[in-house]
């Protein structure tokens, strides 16, 4: 698992997991962080034509983004 984006400080990537061939993805859940959004897990590479865990590494990458703040 990989983050893009403007990562929070502190923030860590998810730990490596394994998944048996032509079972769906395992996305780990994202803890929020004050101040900024997780837009979701973006972009899965490796993954077999239906989009399942295949017979290679997968790299899943999600992105954040800082929150803008609107002054009143």
């Amino acid at each position: 698992y990989s983050f893009t984006g403007n990562v929070p400080t502190g923030v860590t990537e998810p730990a490596a997991t394994t998944g048996t061939k032509g079972s769906d993805i395992p996305l780990p859940k994202v803890d929020a962080v004050t101040g900024y959004t997780f837009g979701g897990w973006t972009t899965i590479e490796g993954a077999d034509e239906n989009g399942k865990v295949g017979t290679s590494d997968i790299t899943v990458s999600g992105a954040w983004t800082i929150n803008q703040n609107t002054p009143t």
